[in-house]
């Protein structure tokens, strides 16, 4: 008898395991009260460790209820995080996690919310709700660095309808699109984040200090605000690209350049449209999503070459990196209809991210 195959863990037929392997409330609730509080549970409220939970019998009270001894707040696992308030089931928004975190390039709201039985708004905010915890800003890349600038939205260059033959498309400071920064540490980590519509040499000296170690030597094309900025690190290579120039030696900036390509398919083929108000959060689960490869070298016995093979994350793991970050990141309906991020929690806890970025020296 042959074997039943398994699912493979990135396809939607695993969505069905997860369904069997967690398919109560309960069974979600004690996977994210595990991921969210990897040290045991704390207070959201005041950050306190004391605090006891609300047992079933003999009172009435939510399901994974807790009260903290210190300021006496009650809390969930929920609280306080992008799912704070929600009315939806926890099953519902571990779906939702889970084909948001395989896909390949995202997935716009519309098929979302097919994925996971909601309405369109409300995958929406569900989604922002998740980009909101991909936000990792912290770390520092080093070593080899390469360095590069982007612009989102309009047309592709390579316009193939003859009737745009001639027309003549005027390029550099003139243009109105928003402008990205990407830098991408040689075989490491990546980091993105959006500049303004005509970003100089002292924005992306800010952004290049914020994310690259001093002691790293960056590698860019012939950009003269990126060449002005790289003079505080440590070593600067350059490519021509004008001059044809692609790659000299170990010298290139493919790596970057992929990446930037990675953003603009990722607009033109999924999400279409990105405002500028919420671009930074559409960038924020790319990089994720790019951070979770993980590459495997072999050397082929025969010849020496060396192959490289590309895997993701088990889904696990990359929740568990999400969740760990979800206290004290907050998402709720403005009045207006849109989203709105609440200021700190308490005292002691960082702002939000995106409120963080709107207050930084990238805000336009």
């Amino acid at each position: 008898m042959v074997a039943k195959r398994e699912p493979r863990e990135d396809s939607l037929e695993w969505l069905e395991w997860l369904e069997r392997t967690y398919p109560t409330e309960t069974s979600v609730r004690s996977l994210f009260e595990r991921l969210v509080w990897p040290n045991g549970a704390h207070c959201p409220h005041c950050g306190s460790l004391d605090v006891w939970r609300f047992r079933k019998k003999g009172r009435s009270s939510r399901d994974g209820l807790f009260e903290c001894r210190h300021c006496r707040g009650q809390f969930t696992v929920t609280t306080k995080t992008p799912m704070h308030a929600t009315k939806l089931p926890l099953r519902t928004w571990l779906k939702a996690l889970y084909v948001t975190l395989i896909s390949s390039k995202g997935i716009s709201s519309v098929m979302l919310a097919k994925q996971i039985g909601v309405r369109q708004p409300t995958a929406w905010k569900m989604a922002h709700a998740i980009r909101e915890m991909m936000d990792d800003r912290d770390s520092l890349l080093d070593g080899i660095v390469e360095v590069d600038t982007t612009y989102m939205g309009g047309r592709p260059r390579k316009n193939l309808d003859p009737r745009y033959k001639h027309v003549y498309r005027p390029r550099g400071k003139a243009t109105t699109r928003p402008e990205v920064a990407v830098a991408a540490e040689r075989g490491g980590r990546v980091k993105a984040a959006f500049l303004s519509s005509s970003a100089n040499s002292e924005q992306i000296g800010r952004f290049m200090g914020r994310f690259i170690s001093p002691d790293a030597h960056i590698i860019s094309d012939d950009d003269k605000a990126i060449g002005k900025a790289a003079r505080a690190f440590k070593d600067h290579d350059t490519v021509t690209h004008g001059k044809k120039q692609y790659a000299r030696g170990n010298v290139h900036s493919n790596t970057v350049e992929g990446i930037a390509a990675l953003l603009k398919r990722t607009q033109l083929g999924i999400y279409n449209q990105l405002s500028k108000r919420h671009l930074q959060r559409y960038i924020d689960e790319i990089v994720f999503r790019k951070n979770q490869r993980r590459t495997i070298e072999t050397i082929n016995q025969r010849d020496g070459t060396v192959q490289v093979q590309f895997y993701h994350r088990p889904f696990i793991d990359q929740l568990e990196e999400l969740l760990v970050r979800a206290v004290g990141r907050q998402v709720r309906r403005s009045n207006e209809g849109g989203l709105e991020w609440p200021l700190p929690i308490a005292t002691g806890y960082a702002l939000a991210p995106s409120i963080a970025f709107t207050k930084t020296m990238f805000q336009r």
